[in-house]
C-alpha cells in the first residue's frame, strides 16, 4: 500500500465469489448483452439479420451445428466457432451494427468467413498460429481460484446456467474445467484485504458481461477508503467507451482529484 500513489481498477473481480459462481453471473451478463444487442437490430430500420433476429441466429447455430460450412480458407466453421464469435462480440457495443452485418451474412448467403474472423480474434488465431493469451489465462486463473475436482458439480452448475443462458451457460461452466486437473489448486474465495492504501478507484458497467457490476459493487465494500464510478451501458470495461468516465480516471491519475462518491456516467454508445 504504500508504494501506491494512484490506482484505478477498470472491470473490477471480487475474489470472494466462488469460481463456478462467477462464470454463472458472466453468462447472465453475457445473455443480458446478447437481449441488448437482438433489440437494437430490431429496432434500426434494416436489421440485416431479419425482422427476428433471435429466431435467426438460433436457426443458424442449429443448421451450422448439424452441416458445418467451409470459409474461404476451407476451414470448417460449425456452431462452436459461431457461438464464439458471438460470445466475443458482446464484450464491446461498439462493433454490434457490424457483427449484425457479419452474422446477416451468415444467415442470408451462408458466408461465414466473418463469423470465423470474431472467432478467430477471441482465440488468439491469426496466419502464422496461436498466440498464448487461452493458455495463460488459465495458467492464472487455476492458480487463483479454487474449483471443484469433480466433473459432476460441472454437470449439474451446466444444467442449471443453461436452463436461463441457453448460449453462454454451459459453456461458461465447462470452460472452467481445466482447473480441475490443473497441478496446482488455488485458495478458497474470501475478500481481499486492503488498508493503509491511498483511495483506490473502481470502476464498474451497469451491463458489463465479463466482470458483472456486482462485482465492482463487492469489491469497493471490501477496500476501505474505495470509490466506485458507474458507467451505465452495456460491454466490458469502461475508460474507451465513456468520456465521462474517462475524464474522472484522468483527473485521478494525474492531479489526484479523488471522483466524489456515487457518481454514474452515460456511455458513448
Amino acid at each position: 500500500p504504500t508504494h501506491i500513489r494512484a490506482m484505478v481498477l477498470d472491470g473490477d473481480v471480487d475474489s470472494s465469489i466462488a469460481f463456478l459462481t462467477q462464470t454463472e453471473q458472466q453468462a447472465d451478463g453475457l445473455t443480458t448483452n446478447y437481449k441488448e444487442f437482438l433489440r437494437r437490430c430490431t429496432a434500426s430500420a434494416a436489421c440485416p439479420m431479419g425482422p427476428n433476429p433471435g429466431a435467426a441466429i438460433t436457426t443458424l447455430l442449429n443448421q451450422l451445428d448439424a452441416k458445418p460450412v467451409a470459409s474461404d480458407s476451407g476451414r470448417m466453421v460449425g456452431r462452436g466457432e459461431a457461438l464464439v464469435a458471438l460470445l466475443a462480440s458482446m464484450y464491446d457495443a461498439r462493433v454490434w451494427d457490424q457483427v449484425s452485418a457479419i452474422f446477416g451474412q451468415a444467415i442470408s448467403a451462408g458466408d461465414v468467413n466473418g463469423l470465423q474472423l470474431l472467432s478467430d480474434l477471441y482465440s488468439g488465431r491469426h496466419a502464422s498460429g496461436f498466440d498464448h493469451q487461452m493458455e495463460s489465462n488459465f495458467a492464472i486463473n487455476c492458480v487463483d481460484e479454487q474449483v471443484p475436482l469433480d466433473v459432476a458439480t460441472y454437470d449439474a452448475e451446466a444444467a442449471k446456467t443453461e436452463a436461463r443462458d441457453p448460449f453462454f451457460g454451459d459453456a461458461g461452466v465447462y470452460g472452467s474445467l481445466p482447473c480441475a486437473y490443473w497441478p496446482v489448486q488455488g485458495p478458497a474465495p474470501k475478500p481481499v484485504s486492503v488498508t493503509g492504501a491511498p483511495p483506490i478507484v473502481l470502476v464498474g458497467a451497469t451491463n458489463d458481461p465479463a466482470t458483472p457490476y456486482i462485482w465492482s459493487q463487492g469489491l469497493q465494500k471490501q477496500i476501505a477508503g474505495s470509490v466506485l464510478l458507474t458507467r451505465d451501458g452495456f460491454g466490458h470495461t469502461s475508460y474507451e467507451v465513456s468520456t465521462c468516465i474517462a475524464g474522472h480516471v484522468d483527473s485521478y491519475l494525474f492531479d489526484l482529484t479523488v471522483p466524489a462518491a456515487g457518481i454514474t456516467c452515460p456511455s458513448n454508445v
